[in-house]
């Protein structure tokens, strides 16, 4: 069994309780226009170009058999992806590293074999494994298969989803996981699929479903201004969360704008750029109004 990986990232205390460590897994059907792992949505390896390394020695146009990557006016590079055969000819022929290789095949075993090295911080702080991407249960078989491999491992597990899955995947997998961190991105349908490419249908309908089966639930909230950080849609959210039993707190996650250079590497046009980020001032008081009237509800302000 094999699946994408793009990253691995250890030591992390962002992603679930204690020390944990981050597995990316390639590929997602959701497009948010403000997000900051672009190279997660391809399900497949994908070939970045970082400009600011570049020789200009033109050893990746000439080593690509089909001409995939050529001259972008004088300012880079680019490489045309309905041509690319991602074997990888110009990465390894690249004396600088201005090309990069992004995700690998790995197999179950060799995911294992790296998350387990960590394993004592896990057991000292509580901490264990968090799927991330992309999103995880996209590469449904993969997943189901490593989780199952944790929890014989005695590695506690959690999974960052969008809930954009098939109920089918859920029903597969729940059991095999201890916490979902759970992406709510905006509660109308409209506004949801004109930022996300998809409709929140299925979505919230996951999420009453993992509530029903008792699953222990950390709803997040990517804090967009402009987009889903009015008040009626926060107000909605969290009338959400306080319906539901499982649901132990809400992590808000404001946005920013780390990842916008990989757009650039990746050839691809940020959307957002007339966003910025919330300013403190803000976000204090916004938490302000959430402590007001949901008292109840364990909120946090989680920065990445």
């Amino acid at each position: 069994m094999k699946g994408i990986v793009f990253n691995i990232q250890k030591y992390s205390v962002q992603d679930g309780p204690g020390i944990r460590t981050i597995v990316f897994l390639k590929g997602c059907p959701l497009r948010c226009k403000w997000c900051s792992n672009p190279e997660s949505g391809e399900f497949c390896p994908q070939i970045i170009f970082q400009r600011k390394l570049c020789l200009d020695c033109r050893s990746c146009i000439v080593s690509c058999p089909v001409k995939a990557v050529a001259d972008d006016r004088g300012y880079g590079k680019v490489i045309h992806k309905e041509l690319c055969l991602n074997c990888g000819s110009c990465v390894e022929n690249c004396p600088s590293g201005a090309l990069k290789r992004i995700g690998r095949e790995m197999t179950v075993e060799e995911v294992i074999s790296e998350v387990e090295k960590d394993s004592i911080f896990y057991r000292k702080t509580g901490g264990g494994v968090t799927l991330s991407g992309g999103e995880p249960f996209a590469q449904a078989e993969f997943v189901e298969e490593l989780l199952g491999q944790l929890k014989e491992n005695r590695i506690r597990t959690a999974v960052e989803t969008s809930g954009y899955v098939s109920r089918q995947v859920l029903e597969r997998c729940k059991d095999k996981v201890d916490l979902f961190l759970y992406d709510i991105k905006h509660m109308d349908e409209k506004v949801h699929k004109a930022y996300t490419g998809v409709s929140n249908r299925r979505i919230l309908d996951n999420l009453k479903y993992l509530n029903s089966c008792g699953k222990k639930i950390w709803i997040r909230i990517p804090l967009i201004p402009r987009i889903n950080m009015e008040w009626d849609n926060i107000r909605r959210t969290f009338k959400l969360a306080e319906g539901f039993a499982c649901v132990e707190r809400v992590e808000l996650l404001p946005y920013h704008r780390y990842g916008v250079g990989k757009y650039e590497q990746l050839s691809m046009d940020y959307e957002l750029k007339h966003i910025k980020a919330p300013m403190e001032e803000e976000l204090k008081s916004l938490l302000k109004m959430i402590g007001e009237h949901f008292p109840q509800v364990k909120c946090i302000i989680r920065y990445h």
